[in-house]
């Protein structure tokens, strides 16, 4: 996303968002970490002027964010 690969990125968090955390070692991780992807994809349609879709994007990681997750975490 950084160095201006934002569709390659974009591609890498969906996917990220939607990884299955079933058996995993620690699935709170996992599940903060498929809340970041969401909100880095959302940042990059913010960017570019997809205000809907980013809208939609960061509704369902709200809806989706686990009660442990903090909201006050500083995002790029």
């Amino acid at each position: 996303m950084h160095i201006h690969r934002e569709e390659e990125a974009k591609r890498i968090f969906l996917k990220c968002s939607n990884l299955d955390g079933t058996g995993l070692k620690d699935p709170k991780v996992h599940e903060v970490a498929k809340i970041e992807a969401m909100i880095n994809l959302a940042s990059i349609e913010s960017k570019n002027g997809n205000y809907e879709n980013t809208l939609s994007i960061y509704m369902h990681a709200v809806i989706s964010a686990p009660v442990y997750y903090k909201p006050q975490v500083k995002h790029e």
